[in-house]
């Protein structure tokens, strides 16, 4: 699981797991690139290995990270996120229409 989180210090991303969640993170960091260039990314891996940081330790590790955006650039690289939006597929929500025929 991976998630990405915009604070002052950037845009913090963070994993869980074994290489996959790896790949996952730097997946993810390549889309912040592309859509928040000169943002920093820190990338923090959750876990009990070295290099990694144990979840008691997180909330700690991410207040400690060095403040880098302001306010107003946080709120922008926010709103650029938002505006790219996530993975999910565009399907109408709701009930499945009855009666049409997929050809």
């Amino acid at each position: 699981m991976v998630h990405r989180s915009v604070g002052r210090a950037g845009i913090v991303l963070t994993g869980e797991g074994g290489f996959a969640v790896r790949q996952m993170v730097q997946d993810e960091k390549r889309k912040a690139e592309r859509f928040a260039p000169g943002v920093p990314i820190i990338e923090i891996l959750v876990g009990d290995s070295e290099g990694e940081v144990s979840i008691r330790k997180l909330q700690k590790h991410v207040n400690k990270l060095p403040k880098k955006l302001s306010a107003h650039q946080m709120r922008e690289v926010r709103a650029r996120l938002k505006a790219v939006g996530g993975m999910s597929v565009p399907i109408p929500k709701g009930p499945m229409p009855k009666g049409i025929r997929i050809r």
